[in-house]
């Protein structure tokens, strides 16, 4: 899927926040399939998160005469009681990108309708946008070629990161999968989110300590009081202990996200405050781990 996001304004899409109409986004069934529609009725934080993980395509209508750029959703707020969405996005450079000619020659596979482009709204469309833009010789960066992630076996595959948090966090933590994702590719990171079809299944504990003990190379755990209290966490945790048992240190990364104390973690243990910095820092910074463990694995 991907977002498409069509403005009016020849002048929009210059990396300021923008501003649309309720009854012009995603939750209304005009542009954007009913299914789909439905499945992002509420666009609430889980769902608007869900959307941040997207390609997005921002646009212009068909009399601006204007390119699209590529980029990501990063943020929402409501105005005029929940009349109007203030949008956050990033703009990414992606070059060559489409052309205004390609939506329109392109606008079936694209599903992009008739007219579409001569009305402002914000879509979304159950399109893999990097297989239909490659018929055209354009090449979208790793993370948004996300029909790779759906071919990804977590029986068997390796990760470069594994993200062990409570559920609480999730908002937090899906926009760092995001620009982990962006910056890395899309089988790069295990989030559960992502694989929920392939955890229900019997046994989810065995599965998930061979993922977090031996098929990632780097576990990230997102510690506060209330990780101590989910089951699935505790199973997690172990694991990552062990590992640091076993003088595998340099695979485990800290990153504190809130207040209260996790067994196991003394004084002396150094961590990342999530409390003071975006999630777009902590992705970086998840990163720069990644690599260091990529150049070096004994490290």
């Amino acid at each position: 899927m991907y977002n498409l996001l069509v403005s009016a304004d020849e002048n929009e899409w210059n990396g300021d926040p923008f501003v649309i109409e309720r009854t012009r986004c995603v939750s209304r069934r005009e542009y954007t399939d009913a299914a789909i529609a439905d499945r992002f009725s509420e666009l609430n934080r889980e769902q608007f998160q869900e959307l941040c993980s997207l390609p997005c395509m921002f646009a212009y209508e068909d009399y601006c005469e204007k390119n699209p750029k590529f980029g990501v959703l990063s943020g929402v707020k409501r105005r005029s009681g929940g009349k109007e969405l203030q949008l956050e996005y990033k703009l990414i450079p992606c070059g060559p990108f489409a052309t205004a000619d390609d939506l329109k020659s392109l606008g079936v596979r694209l599903d992009i309708r008739k007219w579409e482009l001569n009305r402002t709204h914000w879509a979304v469309k159950d399109v893999d946008l990097a297989v239909e833009l490659a018929r055209r010789g354009i090449e979208l960066p790793g993370w948004a070629r996300t029909s790779s992630r759906n071919r990804v076996d977590i029986t068997r595959h390796r990760f470069d990161v594994a993200l062990s948090f409570p559920g609480e966090h999730r908002c937090y933590i899906g926009r760092v999968v995001a620009e982990l994702e962006r910056l890395l590719q899309p089988t790069a990171c295990f989030y559960d989110k992502y694989y929920e079809a392939q955890l229900a299944r019997p046994n989810l504990d065995v599965l998930l300590q061979e993922i977090y003990g031996d098929r990632s190379g780097l576990v990230v755990a997102f510690v506060c009081g209330e990780y101590e209290e989910k089951e699935w966490c505790g199973i997690e945790w172990r694991k990552i202990r062990e590992r640091g048992a076993l003088g595998e240190e340099g695979d485990i990364m800290y990153v504190r996200i809130g207040e209260g104390d996790v067994p196991g973690m003394t004084s002396l243990d150094g961590y990342v405050d999530a409390r003071t910095r975006l999630p777009e820092e902590i992705a970086r910074m998840i990163v720069e781990r990644v690599e260091i463990a990529k150049r070096d694995p004994d490290a």
